[in-house]
């Protein structure tokens, strides 16, 4: 019996401390949010990649005649 009371005892100091609880929470957060960064990164990169390649096969596209000009400043 004195082996229950001990446990007992023991259990309930366990459970009223709450020193590394602070820092179980940090870890937990900064694992969430650099997991939900990196979801959103990869999501992104490959919208970014296609949204570039459209814009350059455009950009190739266009072809100047001879008589236009380049694109600038007015010449006086």
């Amino acid at each position: 019996m004195k082996n229950a009371l001990s446990f007992k005892a023991f259990f309930s100091a366990f459970r009223a401390d709450e020193a590394g609880a602070v820092t179980t929470d940090f870890v937990v957060i900064t694992g969430a949010i650099i997991g939900l960064s990196l979801a959103v990164m990869s999501s992104l990169a490959n919208a970014t990649v296609d949204l570039a390649d459209e814009t350059g096969w455009t950009i190739a596209s266009i072809a100047l005649s001879p008589d236009d000009e380049a694109p600038g400043p007015p010449r006086d």
